[in-house]
């Protein structure tokens, strides 16, 4: 589908054609692609992340996510505003069959001009009252989800069940890897149970899904002589 464009974008503008390149493959993969709710926390925290944006967009395209998807697209075109073009034109495009006409026309013609107001209310960035509740929603849902993985692993613990509790530890971090707990729960149960070659796998794999780690994890690291 062509989208007539009327301004060329600009020299010096960011070029983001790199966010979206191989993206569609790897929507299904746990490790690359933290949840939904991960990914909203994420443009909550820092609306400039891109890759989330990307990430978060592809994830609806793929889920046929039409009660979303307008929310989506209007968070990425307000941050960009008139950067990225190339960006904007390929998830719009990709988008187009879960829009409405009005959505996809509002979203089209802002491709030239860059959207600088967001009044959307399924948009997490929009400063209206339900944009807000939105946030407030993720948020307590990823609170929720950390505290029933603890609590699951607890039991499994108390029954002995220790790889079993690891599993449900790691998966949560994967989605909610900012609660502290987690991690906290997770490493003490390798300390306790001196399980070196698990938290080694656990360990790489977390690091090769480009999450910003505690330093107890180094310093367990360390303990087990791995660097």
């Amino acid at each position: 589908m062509d989208i007539s464009v009327a301004v060329k974008e600009q020299k010096g503008v960011m070029d983001t054609s790199f966010f979206i390149q191989d993206q569609s493959a790897r929507v299904d993969g746990d490790a690359q692609n933290p949840s939904q709710d991960y990914l909203a926390t994420q443009i909550i925290n820092t609306p400039s992340d891109l890759r989330s944006h990307a990430k978060r967009i592809f994830c609806m395209i793929k889920q046929q996510n039409r009660e979303a998807i307008y929310g989506a697209l209007v968070d990425l075109f307000f941050v960009l505003d008139k950067r990225g073009l190339s960006l904007r034109k390929r998830l719009l495009i990709n988008a187009h069959s879960l829009l409405t006409d009005h959505e996809f026309d509002y979203l089209k013609n802002s491709l030239a001009t860059g959207l600088t107001i967001n009044t959307c209310s399924t948009s997490l960035l929009s400063k209206q009252s339900k944009g807000e509740s939105l946030v407030e929603n993720i948020k307590r849902k990823v609170n929720d989800n950390a505290m029933s993985a603890m609590d699951e692993a607890k039991h499994y613990v108390e029954q002995g069940l220790h790889d079993e509790a690891i599993i449900i530890l790691q998966k949560a971090i994967l989605t909610c890897p900012k609660q502290l707990a987690l991690h906290h729960d997770l490493l003490e149960i390798f300390q306790k149970t001196a399980k070196r070659t698990s938290f080694i796998l656990i360990y790489r794999h977390l690091l090769d899904s480009d999450i910003a780690l505690p330093s107890l994890w180094s310093a367990l690291a360390h303990e087990f002589s791995y660097e």
